[in-house]
């Protein structure tokens, strides 16, 4: 058991920036739905879910 809690979770950088981009643009979607702001919305999710990835990545190394 300790040794399974030990083992680090290793996500390659580029899967990382994958997912964390796509789940920015949806909650991006998902907050400005309704409004007239509904596609700048999911690129500026995007866009933030990319920093938050390479600040992640920045912080770990």
């Amino acid at each position: 058991m300790k040794k399974a809690a030990e083992k680090k979770l290793e996500i390659p950088d580029e899967m990382l920036f994958a997912g964390s981009s796509t789940l920015g643009s949806l909650l991006g979607m998902i907050l400005s739905q309704g409004t007239r702001y509904e596609n700048t919305g999911a690129i500026w999710g995007g866009f933030a879910g990319s920093l938050f990835a390479y600040w992640l990545i920045k912080k770990d190394k």
